[in-house]
Formats: structure tokens, C-alpha cells, sequence
């Protein structure tokens, strides 16, 4: 079980990111095209960085919490998500997950939280034994996390919520090499 998590980006980085969408916003869909509001309540900006760009930099930063190092030169998938008051996102993992490039098998979700100025909007993990881990509600708190906890945001109850999101696959990363 893997679940990481550190201040790694300024609150400056965090608004430059939510300022770079444009308040272009569209709603979160359920893999490639179903939007199911009563499941999930939010609305995605997608982004696609290369390396040098500063979102794959602040990927490559969080990772190093895990000892991992990005090596792919393919832009990342990333989606900058809202929920607004009443919003969330249902129980699930994202172990294997679908979006609009077809299928992902994760090795890793990474999150970064954007603001703190709502209220609700927890982010929590469970473990197999359905142990409870809370992402701490920190401006620039970067969490690792494991795609085959379960995982769900609560409802936002007071303002709006702003984080990021990016799989990553094994393929992207550099391969770790063992000394027998």
C-alpha cells in the first residue's frame, strides 16, 4: 500500500495552475463518455504537459516522495478538477481506469491539492483492511497514492474545491534495477 503525502508546491504554483484553465470547464465523465452525476459531481480541465513544462516538473517532484524518476517523453494526462458545493466523487480505485485515451493500468494516482478556502471535500483512502487515511487539506499537499485502495472525495459542503489529477503508468517511469 503506498500513500505519500508533503507540501511540495507553493500556493503561487497551486493559483498559476487554476488561473491556466481559462474557467474552461466541462463535466467529469465516467471513463470515455458517461456522465452520471448521482456517482460523480465535478467538472475536469484536461491538460497534456511534456517534459520541461512546468506541470510534468511538479509530477516528476511529487514522485520523488515514492523514490520513482518520470522517464517518458509522451505528454502526461492530467485533469484539473472542480467540484463545486455539492460535488464529489463516489468510492472507487483506479487501478485500471479508462478515459478518453482508452484504457490505464496505474501504478500510481497523484493528487495535488489546489486550495483550502471550502469546506467537505475530503479526500480519503482505504486500505484493504478498510483502514481510513485522510489527504491532509493543505494548499500544495502532493499525495502518491496507491489506484487499488479505494478512494472517494466527500461532498463539498462550502465553497469550491480545486485539485489535480494524473495516473501514472509503469512505462513511464524509470526502471528500478535490483542487485541480487
Amino acid at each position: 500500500m503506498i500513500f505519500e503525502q508533503k507540501v511540495l508546491l507553493t500556493p503561487q504554483e497551486c493559483k498559476d495552475i487554476i488561473s491556466s484553465c481559462n474557467d474552461e470547464w466541462w463535466p467529469s465523465l465516467l471513463g470515455k463518455e458517461e456522465y452520471k452525476p448521482e456517482l460523480r459531481k465535478s467538472f475536469v480541465h484536461i491538460k497534456k504537459p511534456s517534459k520541461g513544462e512546468a506541470l510534468y516538473e511538479y509530477v516528476q517532484r511529487g514522485l520523488s516522495l515514492v523514490s520513482e524518476e518520470l522517464v517518458t517523453e509522451e505528454p502526461l494526462l492530467i485533469q484539473v478538477l472542480k467540484y463545486k458545493e455539492g460535488g464529489f466523487i463516489y468510492k472507487h480505485k483506479d487501478d485500471i481506469t479508462t478515459s478518453l485515451d482508452g484504457f490505464v493500468q496505474a501504478r500510481y494516482y497523484f493528487i495535488i491539492l489546489l486550495n483550502d478556502d471550502f469546506e467537505g471535500g475530503d479526500f480519503l483512502a482505504f486500505n484493504n483492511q478498510d483502514k481510513l487515511y485522510a489527504f491532509d487539506k493543505k494548499v500544495g499537499n502532493v499525495l502518491v497514492g496507491d489506484p487499488t485502495m479505494f478512494h472517494e472525495v466527500t461532498k463539498v459542503t462550502k465553497g469550491e474545491r480545486y485539485s489535480l489529477i494524473c495516473f501514472i503508468r509503469q512505462d513511464q517511469l524509470k526502471l528500478k534495477r535490483t542487485t541480487i
